[in-house]
This record gives C-alpha cells, structure tokens and sequence, in this order.
C-alpha cells in the first residue's frame, strides 16, 4: 500500500522485472524486481526545499514486515525540531 492505494506485485516472478511505466502510480521511480524472492523497488521521496541531505540522498530501507515506512525528514526544519 502506498499512500493508500494497494498494489499487487504477487504476478512480478524471480528475476522479474516490471517496468514502473506499467504501473498507474507517479510514486514508482524505477522498475520493480523480485530478487531472491523479495520485491525491489525504488520509490519517489517528496521534500520541501530546505530538505536535509539524509533525505536529498536517503539511504536504501529494507521491510520484513508490513507497516510504516520509515522516512528521512520532508525539511531541514523538521528535522532540527526532531533533534531538539
């Protein structure tokens, strides 16, 4: 589920590759895999113009369970009052 919508990728098989073009979804940035039997895929990250480099440059999140997605913070300002 992302942002509320659900996707099925149960049809992607090992070494797979679905191209972000077939999917209705401007959050895709990149194809999606399965490799090893896990799913890999790249998804656009929006920030606000003062964004910090740890969300300009995230680092790769891996899931092994359903739930929130842990994000780097949208602006430099929300990320100074997370610290504070």
């Amino acid at each position: 589920v992302i942002d509320g919508e659900t996707f099925d990728f149960s049809g992607v098989p090992e070494g797979a590759q679905l191209p972000a073009e077939a999917v209705a979804s401007d959050w895709l940035a990149g194809p999606v895999t399965r490799i090893a039997g896990e799913l890999h895929l790249a998804l656009a990250l929006s920030h606000g113009a003062n964004a910090p480099q740890e969300t300009l440059f995230p680092d790769p999140v891996q899931l092994a369970s359903d739930g929130t997605v842990p994000l780097p913070p949208y602006d430099a300002t929300e990320a100074e009052e997370a610290s504070a």
